[in-house]
């Protein structure tokens, strides 16, 4: 929160200081500057002191010449002479305000000038400036910090209707111009969060997909064979066993996807840990799969370590293990070897397996760890259900390691399991 504190800080010493700024700058301004008022009143009394002066030293008849005059645009002043009955007027009389007393041969002369009419707005407006500019001032600052703490707010706010209304799609990351403060991290932080609903919002609409579509199959074959027994009982020894068979991979299949919703679940089941020898695990798993391997004319090699004990759930890791075996020796072409070694790096068991088979374009070598992703890759590619690797995957994340795969140089696939110690 310190850059967010930072910079709303900053923000407001700003604001405060812009507002103060202008504020003596407009009372400045307004005192430098007379107003239309002032400068009708200094002409005024200008033209006043003028008509007192030709009066005393040329007569009255200047005066009112000069009156006449004065009078007229384009400086509209309004003077009037008159002679005062009083002779002691002159004598009494301070000259100073609207009016000027002067004697000329002894008679009395009156000098005055007309009332300039103020409104009370005119009077009250050169006091007020400073005080309707501080106002104004605070106006625009409070406006603009308003407007900049709580514009991403706002925008949070919507972004936040928009997936809860199930808009996963919804980003605000571009609409909030900050760069490297907490409400900028908070956006990011809810692109990323909108990024992985729309993934698992996919995700669960390809699993539906795939699952409807691998039930399909087998349910497809199931009915058609009760139909032909319906046709034919006399063929139910015949097809007991293609029922057995559709029925058992229907099993495997639910077991399968049972397996990989439990992985996957926001609160996983808390393990059941063990402490086991995983090289023996490898050596069973081994010993399980040369049956089928060799149906295939498929062999398999094992080299490493003796010996890694590790502390884990046996029937998870023994599920990876073997998924990832049981994958390389379907895909190997006869003839072929898969390769399985172990290794200790650090503080973790890595387990390659290496096939010899047609391999993966590079672009899916992520992918298939993705529920029901099969590549076609001419061979028997389509067999299973493509959860197997899934499976693995979850369960060495759950373990905290991990799995990846690579290329072989000379063909082939290559899977790496990461299993911690």
């Amino acid at each position: 929160m310190q850059k967010l504190f930072l910079n709303a800080f900053i923000m407001i010493w700003l604001a405060i200081a812009c507002s103060l700024v202008g504020v003596l700058l407009v009372a400045y301004v307004s005192r430098a500057t007379p107003y239309e008022e002032e400068l009708l009143q200094r002409q005024s009394d200008f033209a006043l002191a003028a008509a007192a002066g030709l009066l005393e030293n040329s007569g009255p008849a200047a005066a009112r010449d000069f009156i006449a005059v004065a009078s007229s645009p384009p400086l509209n002043v309004g003077l009037e002479l008159t002679e005062v009955s009083d002779p002691n007027a002159c004598a009494g009389s301070d000259n100073t305000g609207r009016e000027r007393f002067v004697a000329v041969d002894a008679t009395c002369y009156r000098l005055a000038a007309d009332d300039l009419e103020r409104s009370l707005f005119s009077r009250l407006l050169p006091r007020s400036i400073p005080w309707v500019s501080a106002i104004i001032a605070a106006a625009l600052a409070a406006f603009w910090l308003a407007r900049y703490l709580t514009h991403p707010v706002q925008e949070i706010k919507v972004g936040l209707r928009a997936l809860a209304e199930g808009r996963f799609s919804t980003r605000i990351g571009d609409r909030i111009d900050r760069k490297r403060d907490e409400i900028a991290g908070l956006a990011y932080d809810f692109d990323l969060t909108a990024e992985r609903l729309e993934e698992f919002q996919d995700v669960q609409r390809r699993l539906f997909h795939d699952v409807s579509h691998e039930l399909r199959s087998p349910l497809a074959r199931l009915q058609v064979a009760i139909s032909l027994l319906k046709k034919n009982p006399a063929r139910m020894e015949a097809m007991a066993d293609r029922l057995e068979r559709e029925i058992t991979r229907i099993d495997d299949l639910v077991e399968e996807i049972l397996t990989l919703a439990k992985l996957n679940a926001s609160e996983p089941l808390p393990l059941q840990r063990q402490t086991i020898d995983i090289i023996d695990l490898i050596a069973d798993i081994i010993d399980d799969c040369r049956f089928e391997s060799l149906t295939k004319n498929v062999t398999i090699s094992y080299e490493g370590l003796t010996s890694s004990v590790a502390t884990v759930n046996g029937e998870l890791i023994y599920r990876a293990i073997e998924n990832v075996i049981r994958n390389a020796v379907k895909y190997s072409p006869p003839g072929s070897e898969v390769a399985v070694t172990a290794i200790r790096r650090s503080d973790a068991l890595e387990i390659r397996v290496q096939d010899s088979g047609p391999g993966i374009p590079r672009e899916h070598l992520k992918s298939i760890f993705r529920p029901f992703e099969r590549v076609d890759t001419g061979g028997e590619s389509q067999l299973g259900f493509g959860l197997g690797l899934s499976i693995a995957q979850r369960a060495l994340h759950v373990h905290g390691g991990d799995i990846r795969a690579d290329l072989n140089d000379d063909g082939g696939l290559s899977v790496v399991l990461r299993i911690p110690l």
